[in-house]
């Protein structure tokens, strides 16, 4: 056999390996995660990362969602990634702090306040800079108490809104019904703001149709930027009929409950939430069967007077999105990237497989499934990890 032939024959056998490779990671995949992960959006992908699984387990699965395509959420094509996830194991979040909800600010700083760290509930404010890779840490002079499991997201005018949570390492909850059977969580009577400009805490208090007690709960800026949603959470029992959807008014702080139209799904918490175009985009979490209901919820909030349940995804933009912040001068999506993207980039141009997988992702869809380890503090009923 001639050199030529040989070196042929090698390069052929490599192609036909690597084909396999994509082809085992394309096949069916079904996540196996349940709650307490993270759920990022990157040019129209969602990327779904760790978290527990349906045994209570803690999952290394890593796969994302393509939101540029139409969807339903009955036949939800998951991209699963998991063979090149490098991220140490771990829940909520973060493996140094556990329960945090992340935000994003329009300066390329991360945000984290609160968590847990070694059992104890902390409320210092740490800050990366995702853009000189540096961390600072912030102001912690009249934040809220101590907390975890809180809803946050970013305003506007560059604040921060801090909704719920509990301050008691103790508390239990049931995972079908959602309710707190021992601790406490925290009152909704008030709301925290964090100012990323000016590195101070300020509070308010809200009125109207306030909600119970509750943690685990998301929390989604609305489309107009003057209102924000909440969803879900594990809550104490008021007594009488609660429901898992409230909205607070930012130019008054007034809760109220929404008119909403479609099939209410079963309430969830330790979920996540994003917005992708019109939709509140719920995934994952407890209290729903999953061979029942999707992983994915989609609530069509276009309309502020009334939102409505769907199971159809439609990526055309809607018309009264909130433009973006005059004081933002770097795109939001590239800041994401920033801290995703390196994870991605060097898998994706690493030995021509992204041509190859560019290639039959086309064709098929992927999926494969990976063990976790289990969380000893973590029981069906116990407290949050």
């Amino acid at each position: 056999m001639s050199k030529n032939s040989l070196v042929h024959r090698i390069l052929w056998i490599l192609f036909q390996a690597l084909v396999v490779v994509v082809n085992c990671q394309l096949a069916s995949f079904k996540p196996n995660v349940l709650s307490r992960h993270t759920a990022t959006l990157v040019d129209n992908k969602l990327y779904i990362l760790a978290g527990l699984n349906i045994s209570r387990n803690a999952t290394k699965e890593f796969f994302y969602l393509d939101a540029s395509v139409q969807f339903d959420t009955q036949k939800l094509s998951w991209q699963d990634l998991t063979n090149i996830n490098m991220v140490p194991l771990h829940v909520g979040a973060t493996s140094a702090k556990e329960d945090v909800t992340g935000v994003m600010g329009y300066n390329g700083k991360f945000y984290l306040w609160g968590g847990i760290v070694d059992k104890v509930i902390v409320d210092d404010m740490l800050i990366l800079d995702t853009i000189n890779l540096s961390w600072e840490k912030g102001s912690s002079l009249n934040a809220p108490t101590s907390r975890y499991s809180f809803g946050a997201t970013l305003l506007p005018n560059n604040k921060i809104i801090y909704i719920g949570g509990s301050n008691d390492y103790t508390v239990t909850y049931d995972n079908e019904t959602l309710n707190i059977g021992g601790g406490t969580a925290s009152y909704l009577n008030e709301v925290y703001i964090y100012d990323t400009i000016n590195d101070n805490w300020s509070k308010e208090a809200t009125f109207g149709k306030i909600p119970s007690e509750r943690f685990g709960l998301s929390a989604i800026l609305g489309l107009d930027g003057k209102r924000v949603i909440i969803y879900g959470g594990a809550f104490i029992n008021p007594g009488y009929s609660d429901t898992t959807l409230y909205v607070l008014d930012l130019t008054n702080y007034s809760w109220y409950i929404p008119k909403i139209s479609g099939k209410i799904p079963t309430p969830r918490a330790f979920h996540e939430a994003n917005v992708i175009g019109k939709y509140m985009v719920v995934s994952f979490g407890d209290g729903y069967d999953k061979t029942v209901e999707s992983d994915i919820l989609l609530l069509d909030i276009n309309n502020n007077e009334e939102y409505i349940w769907t199971t159809t995804f439609d990526p055309s933009i809607p018309k009264n999105i909130m433009p973006p912040s005059s004081s933002s001068s770097i795109d939001f999506n590239n800041i994401v990237g920033a801290i995703v993207g390196p994870l991605l980039g060097g898998i994706f141009l690493s030995v021509g497989i992204f041509f190859i997988y560019e290639w039959k992702k086309s064709k098929q869809k992927q999926k494969s499934i990976y063990g976790g380890i289990t969380l000893d503090h973590v029981t069906n009923d116990g407290p949050a990890p």
